[in-house]
């Protein structure tokens, strides 16, 4: 019967071979495999702990370390916007680029749209198919509470980077790669209150369930026009404005939540007769291919510079290097165009 040492450094090889990806069977499955006691067994998983080849858990049993693991060089992202949709693809183009520079290959799911069920499946799916080594995940909404997806992820000690999340408190202990929708907010405000633009509305195309996303920015707009001393407006959503006989009545600038918000906007006005940016200034978010051949003003978010910092943070993870979490903040940029123009 072979010694706990050699049973350790068998197991070493077969290990870092491959023959254990992730988890090893139980400490009764592996004597019965190595034809060794309960005793020996017990022995060469605490020299393999020792070496960091492997971890014990009640929870999650005897499983390979990350950094021993056989790299597969295929990264993993699970998104909760509808693909192809314009900041998806900015994003994902700007993972593509960095994971490139490695020689590392990005798979990303179908999205999740929203749907917080979906995240562990498609994370499992990848796992399963791609065999991928980490994740870059845009959770869901989950009403204040960390996402189903990165609660796997932390409790299957996968490494992951959470982009771009309003709700940085639930993450705190996470990698986090966001951006500020307060501070792309306040730059709108300031440019069109610079321009003496004083009656300003904030619009949505949001009918219900409004996103958290726009909620910030309509108190971002709402806190600039108090600070000013002027009044702020209900938030309205296009339907409303589009039923209205006169629909800017006293409005001499528009602030909308999203460039496709303000690509409705555009339609409204030619249906009405209204001049931009004659008789109303409008500002969008996003900074979309149709705002700028529409000439319409907007925040860029740089959500491509977002995607390439998120797979710089993942590979270090996966990699060992990162001594704690990082926290990085992305800044976002007011396109000035002629839609917002005196």
């Amino acid at each position: 019967m072979p010694g706990y040492k050699e049973v350790a450094q068998t197991m070493e090889e077969e290990i870092k071979a491959g023959k254990y990806e992730e988890r090893l069977p139980t400490i009764d499955g592996l004597c019965d495999i190595y034809k060794v006691s309960r005793v020996t067994m017990q022995r060469a998983i605490g020299v393999l702990k020792k070496r960091e080849v492997v971890n014990t858990s009640p929870k999650r049993g005897i499983s390979v370390t990350r950094l021993k693991r056989p790299r597969s060089h295929v990264l993993g992202a699970v998104l909760h916007t509808k693909y192809g949709s314009p900041l998806h693809e900015q994003l994902i183009e700007g993972m593509y680029h960095e994971a490139e520079k490695f020689n590392e290959v990005v798979a990303v799911s179908a999205g999740t749209l929203g749907n917080v069920k979906k995240e562990v499946t498609q994370i499992k799916q990848l796992l399963e198919k791609q065999k991928v080594d980490g994740f870059v995940i845009w959770p869901s909404w989950n009403d204040g509470k960390v996402s189903p997806g990165v609660q796997y992820l932390i409790d299957e000690e996968i490494p992951f980077v959470v982009v771009p999340d309003d709700f940085k408190q639930q993450y705190r202990n996470c990698n986090l790669v966001t951006n500020r929708n307060d501070t792309g907010s306040s730059e709108v405000m300031t440019h069109l209150l610079g321009s003496s633009y004083k009656n300003i509305l904030f619009v949505t195309k949001s009918t219900a369930n409004t996103p958290s996303f726009t909620e910030k920015r309509y108190e971002q707009y709402k806190k600039s026009l108090g600070l000013a001393n002027l009044k702020s407006y209900p938030m309205m959503n296009c339907k409303e404005l589009a039923k209205k006989r006169k629909v800017f009545d006293g409005i001499d600038a528009v602030f909308c939540d999203t460039d496709e918000c303000a690509i409705e906007l555009v339609k409204i006005c030619l249906q009405k007769g209204v001049s931009i940016p004659g008789d109303i200034a409008l500002v969008g978010y996003d900074n979309t291919k149709i705002a700028h051949k529409l000439d319409i003003t907007s925040i860029e978010q740089h959500f491509g510079n977002l995607g390439r910092l998120a797979i710089d943070v993942l590979l270090r993870d996966i990699n060992g290097e990162l001594k704690e979490k990082e926290h990085h903040t992305v800044q976002s940029e007011l396109i000035i165009r002629n839609s917002s123009k005196r």
